[in-house]
């Protein structure tokens, strides 16, 4: 028998120039998902993407998954910044929302543009797992409103009042696992 193989199923996303979004707001609603525990991202980020100074600058969003009908009150997202003082890396971070529209954000580390990393979210006992091993970490954020049933896909976001400041190229495969 043959083990079974996963294909990889890339996507690339682009945030345009001052603009929020990659996608149109209402493709989350035609996505759902129901009652995963396991997530595995694997992505890209342009280095094209980095720019040397910002003021104002926030966390932006990768990927995430927002559970129920609210991602504000109850949802996980892998995050990056530009990372300012080296050309072409950026900061990679976890950050989750506790069901009370309060969030968390926890620093994973440092990445470079044009490499590929890969980041397993794991849901276990009210928290979640964050392993990126390619950079050597793994954290865990409490949760206490946890609603895996409801599920939707959280495409890349610039975030804050900030719009992208540049067109912004994001490779990215998502699996429930």
């Amino acid at each position: 028998m043959k083990p079974k193989q996963t294909v990889m199923r890339i996507r690339s996303f682009t945030i345009k120039k001052g603009h929020h979004y990659c996608r149109w707001f209402w493709t989350k609603i035609f996505c759902p998902r129901w009652d995963h525990k396991r997530w595995f991202v694997q992505f890209v980020i342009s280095s094209d993407n980095w720019i040397p100074f910002r003021e104002g600058e926030s966390s932006n969003k990768l990927y995430g998954v927002g559970f129920g009908l609210n991602h504000h009150k109850n949802s996980w997202r892998i995050n990056w910044r530009y990372n300012f003082e080296k050309e072409g890396y950026f900061l990679l971070s976890a950050y989750t929302y506790d069901g009370g529209g309060n969030y968390v954000e926890e620093e994973l580390g440092e990445i470079r543009g044009d490499k590929s990393y890969s980041v397993t979210v794991e849901s276990i006992n009210k928290k979640y797992w964050f392993t990126c091993l390619d950079i050597g970490a793994m954290i865990s954020i409490p949760n206490d409103y946890p609603d895996y049933k409801l599920q939707f896909d959280l495409y890349p976001y610039h975030g804050g009042k900030l719009t992208a400041p540049k067109e912004e190229v994001f490779f990215i495969d998502f699996t429930p696992a």
